[in-house]
């Protein structure tokens, strides 16, 4: 184990409480990747409102918004986007 911890911000877990089980699984499966992965590159970058670099991953139909304090050994969840289909 890395011994790095997670960080949601409150609307990710809000999402996360109105996701279906199937989506919950998806991001729980990610979040437990990115503790043992904190060093991960996303599958792209995006900056959020403060200018800060958010790695951006995608998985199945989630995308996962993050940036790792390695000076407190936390990964930073900002944001979780569901894409829905047609």
């Amino acid at each position: 184990m890395s011994g790095y911890e997670l960080s949601l911000d409150l609307e990710v877990l809000q999402q996360l409480l109105r996701a279906d089980k199937e989506q919950r699984e998806q991001v729980i499966e990610l979040l437990t990747r990115l503790r043992l992965e904190p060093f991960l590159s996303g599958d792209f970058r995006e900056s959020d409102d403060t200018g800060r670099t958010n790695e951006v991953v995608l998985a199945g139909d989630v995308l996962v918004f993050f940036w790792s304090d390695h000076a407190v050994k936390t990964v930073r969840v900002t944001k979780v986007d569901f894409i829905e289909g047609d």
